[in-house]
Parts: C-alpha cells; sequence; structure tokens
C-alpha cells in the first residue's frame, strides 16, 4: 500500500504552528499509528531523540481526522518525519 499521501497529511499537520522544540537542525522522529473509523489518527508510539519533538507530534496527531481514503482500520502504520529548521537570513 502507497502511503505517500497519508504521509504528506500528516506532516502538514504537525509543520503547522511552533517549532519551539527545535534543539538542532533537524529532528527525525518515527510514528506509530493506526487509523479507527472515524478515520482519526490514534497515535501509540513515538520514538526520537528530542522528546518535545515527540510530545508535539503527538499532541498535534492524536485522534486528527485524515482524508487518506486507503487507509485500513486496525491496521498499524509507521511513518517517519523529519522536521527542518528554517534559516532566518
Amino acid at each position: 500500500m502507497n502511503t505517500d499521501q497519508l504521509k504528506k497529511e500528516i506532516e502538514g499537520i504537525v509543520n503547522k504552528g511552533t517549532m519551539k522544540f527545535m534543539e538542532a537542525d533537524t529532528e527525525d522522529v518515527t510514528i506509530h499509528f493506526l487509523i479507527n473509523a472515524q478515520n482519526e489518527l490514534v497515535i501509540f508510539d513515538v520514538i526520537g531523540d528530542n522528546e518535545a519533538a515527540c510530545d508535539h507530534v503527538k499532541e498535534r496527531l492524536n485522534y486528527k481526522h485524515v482524508k487518506f481514503k486507503q487507509a485500513r482500520q486496525l491496521i498499524p502504520y509507521e511513518v517517519n518525519i523529519k522536521f527542518v529548521r528554517e534559516c532566518l537570513e
């Protein structure tokens, strides 16, 4: 199953708002979740070196509705996201 569309949708949700958690130029997180019958993300684990980045992802994504049409309910998904600090020059 191609989850590129789902990854883009998730990136769009987590990249909104402040990125005050950024301690390095990049932060990588891996999100483990499923999609329930209401097409909501149910986050069960976020792994990364920056705990604040993981908390940000959990807060932004848990029970957020997604438009991803190919979702199969109660099937575990894994998505990797890289946050990149914007250069203010």
